[in-house]
């Protein structure tokens, strides 16, 4: 992750699994910018590959919202770029930091 400045940041996640003798790998760089005190919005791109089966790309959004200085709440939404990937997909999210 890294942050350009209070308004824009950047991040890049990558994952191997490996089980059974099969890996499968995903990558996703993302671009998160602040909309206002307690709301912000991301673009992200989404690549997944599994050895024997067909890659995925999937590319989307969406905005968080702090209801309060420990909860968030989510809302996404990703469209297939390829084939292989499913046609729309959604999210939402609650998220919970406990002291």
């Amino acid at each position: 992750n890294y942050a350009f400045n209070d308004q824009y940041s950047a991040a890049l996640y990558a994952n191997v699994d490996r089980y059974d003798g099969s890996s499968s790998w995903t990558i996703s760089p993302s671009f998160s910018a602040a909309l206002g005190a307690n709301t912000s919005g991301f673009v992200e791109y989404g690549y997944q590959k599994t050895k024997g089966e067909s890659q995925q790309s999937v590319l989307g959004g969406g905005i968080t919202w702090m209801v309060h200085r420990r909860v968030q709440l989510d809302l996404s939404a990703d469209v297939g770029l390829n084939a292989a990937a499913p046609d729309v997909q959604g999210g939402f999210g609650l998220s919970v930091l406990f002291p």
